[in-house]
């Protein structure tokens, strides 16, 4: 049993040192994910966008970027994901090494009190060329790969948070108040913009 757990763990170890070679050198030829580049294959997958020209998009949820105050937070969610069921489900989006590092530093004594109620799961995005770096990510967290085609790949499911329940009718109303204003910000800024190049 000794021999042959040690050939697997020395096949294993290999394939991942193969596996790691391949990407950096393809890494070379391909140009590095953005945050947006990120939000935007999160949306795909979760079918918040289409993910093709004429697609179909999934209703009663929604997707929400950068929420805090909004849900009375003491941090903040990259993207949050709220389910026909009203749970809660946060995307924390890491383009960088650093970002990760710093991420578990600030995070180590928040994810306790009123936090742990509202929270079901917690997902790292990270881009493939940061795939040698999950090791840094707490393990009750899950681990979505994004491609430079945008396609995202789970290799590691997040465990759910059995404190956390369901968001009231009231929160999910609240959130979605604060995805509308956003949107009329940002049509007022296109509306001023337009009167702007007029004069």
């Amino acid at each position: 049993m000794i021999v042959k757990s040690t050939i697997a763990d020395t096949y294993i170890i290999g394939v991942n040192t193969i596996l790691c070679i391949l990407v950096k050198k393809y890494l070379t030829r391909i140009q590095l994910l953005k945050t947006v580049d990120l939000e935007i294959a999160i949306a795909k997958m979760l079918r918040v966008l289409p993910k093709r020209k004429n697609g179909n998009c999934s209703a009663n949820k929604f997707l929400l970027p950068n929420v805090s105050y909004g849900l009375g937070l003491n941090f903040e969610c990259d993207l949050l994901y709220i389910t026909k069921n009203r749970y809660a489900h946060e995307y924390e989006l890491k383009i960088s090494k650093n970002d990760i590092i710093q991420d578990k530093d600030k995070r180590r004594h928040i994810f306790s009190h009123i936090n742990d109620t509202k929270i079901r799961s917690r997902t790292f995005v990270i881009p493939v060329d940061l795939m040698d770096c999950t090791n840094l990510i707490p393990e009750k967290c899950g681990i979505i790969i994004v491609n430079p085609n945008s396609t995202c790949v789970l290799t590691r499911k997040a465990k759910n948070n059995t404190k956390a329940r369901q968001l009231t009718y009231e929160e999910v109303l609240h959130l979605g108040n604060l995805a509308a204003m956003r949107l009329w910000k940002f049509k007022l800024k296109q509306w001023q913009d337009s009167k702007k190049k007029i004069t």
